[in-house]
């Protein structure tokens, strides 16, 4: 064997040997790409890279063209491939809070070799409610004591309390109709925020964020909020959903941008606890109801000085 077929093969077992690491690579997935407006998207970034070239993740606000990133991105997998690379995954979640398509990106990755990789854009469609999802009704019940045993002394007293209630329906009834009255003679002498006022009050009072129940807490404060905007505006709240609710008060032009997105950030939170079973903290629970409390100070009426004297 002459020197020349040695060179060869040595170069040959030396080639075999090795492993040449691939070239960058990255991609940028949403699971799911399609979510109604209550909730959210995980939106996954996979970069494959040789492990001695390092690389720098941008600023991905830039590049969410409206939505928000609520779960910053965190690495969750760093795997060691056969060809030298590794590959790394970050996670988070974003959310939008209106309906529509949002692109994301393209975003560039610069590595430390001085080649930038340019993620391809992505697109999030965030949607309205299904009528099925519209449907959807969540039950407010108590559980139930244990039924006491019978007693064998109620039918000793059955017609006592039959004579009774004959004399005291009639009373109860009475003194209804006579409260209700009054409350409707009052309650139509105050103004919408007047009212939301008196009833965010009482919702405080009764300090459901301590007692967990955040699906009744929720349905209240909503409750309060879309009628002192249909009293304070004529906008027909109650009935509509969050989109649409949004979409006419954008067009009816009397409300700032910033109190449009206060609103939707609230009722977008609202949604997700009724149809998406997400159960919030006490501390989101009580800046809720002060999200509500500013919103109803910022929209009440400037009285003038001849107002304040009047009123």
């Amino acid at each position: 064997m002459n020197m020349s077929w040695l060179i060869l093969m040595v170069v040959a077992i030396t080639s075999a040997g090795s492993t040449e690491p691939h070239q960058e690579s990255a991609s940028l997935s949403l699971t799911p790409p399609v979510i109604p407006f209550h909730k959210q998207s995980v939106l996954t970034l996979t970069i494959e890279a040789s492990n001695t070239n390092s690389f720098k993740l941008p600023d991905l606000s830039k590049y969410l063209n409206g939505l928000e990133l609520v779960e910053p991105l965190q690495q969750i997998e760093v795997k060691n491939l056969q060809n030298g690379n590794q590959l790394i995954v970050y996670s988070g979640k974003v959310e939008g809070l209106w309906t529509g398509t949002y692109p994301i990106g393209p975003i560039p990755i610069t590595f430390e070799s001085g080649r930038v990789l340019t993620l391809p854009a992505a697109a999030l469609v965030i949607r309205d409610l299904t009528p099925e999802e519209l449907t959807t009704v969540m039950q407010f019940a108590a559980n139930a004591p244990p039924m006491d045993p019978p007693n064998p002394w109620v039918n000793r007293w059955l017609l006592i309390t039959i004579t009774l209630l004959a004399f005291l329906i009639p009373l109860a009834m009475w003194l209804y109709r006579k409260w209700r009255h009054n409350r409707v003679q009052r309650e139509k002498s105050l103004t919408p925020w007047e009212k939301a006022y008196e009833r965010l009050r009482k919702l405080d009072e009764m300090h459901l964020p301590q007692k967990g129940e955040h699906d009744l807490f929720y349905v209240e404060l909503s409750s309060i909020l879309r009628y002192y905007i249909e009293e304070r505006f004529s906008i027909n709240a109650p009935e509509q959903t969050t989109p649409e609710f949004l979409a006419e008060a954008a067009r009816s032009g009397l409300l700032s941008r910033e109190q449009q997105n206060l609103l939707a950030r609230f009722l977008t939170q609202s949604d997700r606890v009724k149809f998406a079973r997400y159960v919030p903290t006490v501390l989101e629970m009580e800046e809720s109801l002060a999200n509500v409390l500013f919103f109803i100070d910022e929209t009440v009426p400037v009285m003038n000085a001849a107002q304040e004297i009047a009123a």
